[in-house]
């Protein structure tokens, strides 16, 4: 009697079709390359930089994990996590790995993977610290004790200011949460009545004679016309930064009548190649996230590049000289908002000056603001802060009041 022949399926081997195969092999390959062509570091860098892990540094606001020792078998039990530490900071395509993870969060989930930032409607991104946040949604009030010390810190500066006499003004550039409520997510929702804004900006007018600027509701009016914040960054861009141009050229205007304050006509809109303010570094999503960075530049002349001084103790002034010689002179004290100031007050000033704020979190050396100020003689002295110093900062009256 002859026997049937043997099949794969009667010896228990299965034949898989080709595609299983194909896919089998494509996870394979997805799993094993980012270690197996570790080994490269040019697939995980942007560039040959002496640390080719500072952008973690930069993006992830940590250093990299180091290199696992191996100092015997009574190392054993911390090598292995000690190595996946250090290799999770070098595996090969990193950046574009982590990217793609962020953007499938973002896209379907509508969440940062990342607890450093918030993503709020149509894919607008904010910082989600908890100073941010609650200082947002006003859950406390500002305590008269530190109220006060803004006011005497503020006070001593006019004082000593119009003493030598330089005009004072004083401003605070708004987050972009206050400007920008309705892009913030649902849950998000505001506590309190007043702000610390509000709170410290009714204080200072009913306890200083310190000029103040509230820049809120030109830049609310302005956004109805135009985007003028960043809706991937933190910063206004340059149409905001014109907005508030506008409100500081008219009280600096009731000292030097002959400031003329630029119209929008004046100015030639574009768009410039690069993102901007991008808050979605943090994420890995360069190249795939988007937005407009429109700049503005006054028609009728050129910008000379400004020149940078090193003052010392990690202090960099920025110095343009594009006005008339017989104009007056400026320093413009500021954080990362004032940048973007500087182009349109340059053309006004015989110089201008930026140097950090010694209110700023930045400063390294404060005591050099009052020694910048007595070398540069400047005739009007401008302060501007971002909303969110409200909440960190304690400022000193020293040394303006000694």
């Amino acid at each position: 009697m002859q026997s049937e022949p043997k099949t794969a399926a009667a010896e228990g081997q299965v034949q898989r079709p080709i595609g299983d195969r194909f896919l089998i092999l494509c996870f394979a390959l997805a799993i094993g390359l980012p270690g197996l062509l570790s080994p490269l570091p040019w697939l995980w860098h942007d560039g040959p930089l002496e640390d080719p892990t500072d952008e973690i540094q930069f993006k992830e606001l940590r250093n990299p994990e180091p290199r696992p020792s191996w100092t015997g078998l009574e190392s054993l039990r911390e090598w292995p996590q000690a190595f996946d530490a250090w290799f999770g900071d070098r595996f090969a395509f990193r950046k574009t790995l982590i990217g793609m993870h962020s953007l499938l969060y973002m896209r379907s989930l509508h969440q940062s993977p990342n607890d450093r930032f918030l993503v709020g409607k149509d894919g607008w991104v904010f910082r989600s610290d908890v100073r941010y946040i609650e200082n947002y949604r006003s859950t406390e009030e500002m305590s008269k004790e530190r109220m006060e010390e803004w006011r005497s810190n503020l006070q001593a500066k006019q004082d000593f200011l119009s003493a030598r006499g330089i005009h004072y003004v004083f401003m605070f550039a708004p987050q972009k949460s206050t400007i920008y409520p309705e892009q913030l997510p649902g849950w998000l929702t505001r506590v309190g009545r007043e702000s610390r804004m509000d709170q410290l900006l009714d204080y200072l007018v009913a306890n200083t004679s310190v000029p103040l600027l509230d820049l809120r509701p030109a830049l609310l009016a302005a956004k109805q016309r135009e985007q003028v914040y960043f809706p991937l960054g933190s910063h206004w861009n340059d149409l905001g930064a014109f907005a508030a141009y506008e409100v500081l050229g008219r009280r600096l205007r009731e000292w030097y009548p002959q400031f003329e304050i630029k119209t929008r006509a004046s100015m030639a809109k574009g768009l410039h190649p690069r993102l901007g303010d991008d808050l979605s570094y943090g994420l890995y999503l360069k190249g795939w996230q988007t937005q407009e960075n429109p700049i503005l530049r006054h028609k009728d002349r050129k910008h000379p590049r400004p020149k940078i001084n090193d003052l010392g103790s990690g202090v960099i002034s920025v110095t343009f000289q594009e006005g008339p010689p017989d104009a007056p002179r400026a320093v413009l004290l500021r954080d990362s908002f004032g940048d973007y100031l500087g182009p349109y007050l340059a053309p006004h000033f015989s110089q201008l000056t930026l140097i950090v704020s010694a209110l700023d979190k930045r400063h390294a050396a404060p005591e050099l603001e009052l020694e910048f100020i007595l070398s540069e003689q400047p005739n009007v002295l401008i302060e501007e802060l971002a909303e969110m110093s409200t909440v960190g900062i304690r400022p000193n009256p020293d040394p303006y009041s000694h």
